[in-house]
């Protein structure tokens, strides 16, 4: 599937790995399907009130910590997170890498360091789709 692509769904608890490795997420309820490629994406997240946040999402399963069912978590690069409940949608605009199993949690923590700058050398040069605009922008899968 082409990019951007939009995946909507309700801010939930997770398991809390992201926070122990300092990189604190959202998890989505989204139900995930094989129409968009898994991996880690530079996105754009949106609350209801429509203001675009730029993040980093992952989306497939947590193969570094023996996890099969595929999930949408995200990281918001301002720090700030949402409260449990909030319907987000994520619009995935430039993957960064596919899924990869690391031999431990520190070797993920570095390539997420990694992630993230590269998530922020592109956020520094691409303008926030406005609200709806950005919304309306991109194909929604089957199932989304």
């Amino acid at each position: 599937m082409q990019l951007p692509v939009i995946l909507r769904g309700r801010a939930v608890s997770g398991r809390g790995v992201g926070a122990t490795l300092g990189v604190p997420t959202v998890n989505l309820d989204t139900v995930v399907t094989s129409a968009v490629a898994g991996g880690v994406y530079c996105c754009w997240v949106f609350p209801p009130s429509g203001a675009g946040r730029p993040g980093v999402a992952h989306l497939g399963p947590a193969v570094t910590f023996g996890q099969t069912k595929p999930t949408l978590e995200v990281h918001f690069l301002d720090g700030a997170g949402v409260e449990h409940g909030t319907t987000l949608a994520v619009q995935l605009v430039v993957r960064l890498r596919g899924t990869i199993r690391f031999a431990d949690a520190a070797a993920l923590t570095a390539r997420l360091q990694q992630d993230l700058a590269q998530a922020r050398e592109y956020f520094r040069s691409a303008p926030p789709p406005d609200g709806a605009a950005g919304l309306a922008s991109g194909p929604t899968p089957e199932g989304f």
